[in-house]
């Protein structure tokens, strides 16, 4: 038999042939609905302002919580080809293989300079040193890289493939409904000059139609406050993000601070301006520069210095002096406002601890 006799015949492709039309006609009058609602020739269900504000909350949440993983991705493997060669071994299903960070490729050439020259001396000593506090911090960054993947990023990912997704997609299927449901009202004016049959049939429909949207739109109503309520709660994984970059900064700031003690120590260097102004964001306090004793002084008269490593004065002014061994005879660090500077002894009248 002819193939096309098979169709026709069969039960089963009839049912097929008729549900194919139905969804052909739905669709065709979904259309012609959308299409006179552009135009302002047809009537449009309104959604009350709270559902509408939180169905543009939707839009907002997601499309914010996308940009905050794709800089927060960026931040943590700045190189891109790395972050290429993750995303592969993620959509692959593959293990991603720990790579040693740029600071700890720093810290193994610094030590392989430092058995280069040998570490008798000062300088292979810091190298050395220098190396073993880069590769530290290496290790720290992938701890850091490490807690911020898996308890920041991975529920923000969650969030946004479950209830993110899933009220997308029931948004998208209440606009269906609410086409549905418009356009059966539009078809039931008309049919109210029509025979009786006709309009309990439409009237019949019109109030399966409602009955759906109005049941689709408390799913959507409470998927929308579902995902708000969430992310309000996602405070809890920004505490775990700034938790992270405390303990890995706080444990950076400790760790350099030591090490530049020591190699300003080794060098014969004297601590840097600022050190004075921010001792404890440094790690360092005014013992540890190296000042034997501190007291208060009094300006007795301006004094203007071009010297980057001096400090110009005002008369009368009330400065705090750090003494401090090894500064030439006459001199003395006289700090103002957060600045700290070398001053004559002469044009300070000192005061009593």
């Amino acid at each position: 038999p002819h193939p096309l006799s098979i169709c026709i015949c069969c039960p089963t492709q009839s049912f097929n042939m008729a549900d194919m039309k139905s969804k052909f006609f739905n669709s065709l009058s979904r259309a012609k609905q959308y299409t006179g609602e552009k135009l302002g020739k047809a009537e449009k269900t309104v959604y009350d302002s709270d559902f509408e504000h939180l169905q543009g909350q939707l839009d907002v949440i997601k499309a914010t919580t996308d940009k905050v993983l794709k800089h927060t991705t960026t931040w943590l493997e700045p190189n891109p080809n790395r972050r290429l060669e993750a995303s592969f071994r993620q959509r692959m299903k593959r293990p991603t293989a720990q790579k040693m960070t740029e600071v700890e490729a720093l810290g193994h050439s610094l030590l392989e300079a430092s058995d280069a020259y040998g570490r008798e001396g000062y300088y292979g000593k810091a190298l050395a040193d220098t190396g073993r506090v880069q590769i530290e911090l290496g290790e720290r960054w992938q701890h850091l890289n490490a807690v911020v993947t898996d308890r920041f990023q991975q529920p923000l990912k969650t969030f946004l493939a479950d209830d993110v997704k899933t009220a997308m997609g029931e948004r998208k299927a209440l606009a269906t409904a609410r086409l549905d449901l418009d356009a059966v009202k539009a078809r039931s004016k008309k049919a109210e000059s029509g025979t009786d049959d006709k309009r309990q049939q439409v009237e019949e429909e019109l109030r399966n139609k409602q009955e759906a949207f109005d049941k689709q739109y408390e799913t959507v109503k409470m998927l929308l406050e579902n995902v708000q309520r969430k992310n309000d709660e996602q405070i809890h994984r920004l505490v775990t993000l700034v938790d992270a970059q405390h303990d890995y900064f706080a444990a950076a700031a400790e760790a350099t601070a030591t090490l530049a003690r020591d190699i300003r120590s080794m060098a014969g260097v004297e601590p840097p301006r600022y050190a004075a102004a921010t001792p404890q964001s440094a790690g360092v306090t005014a013992a540890d520069s190296g000042a034997a004793d501190m007291t208060t002084a009094k300006v007795l008269c301006n004094y203007e210095t071009n010297d980057p490593s001096g400090l110009s004065l005002v008369a009368d002014e009330v400065v705090l002096v750090h003494r401090q061994d090894g500064l030439p005879e006459g001199i003395v660090l006289a700090e103002k406002d957060g600045v700290t500077g070398r001053v004559p002894l002469e044009i300070l009248d000192l005061e009593t601890n």
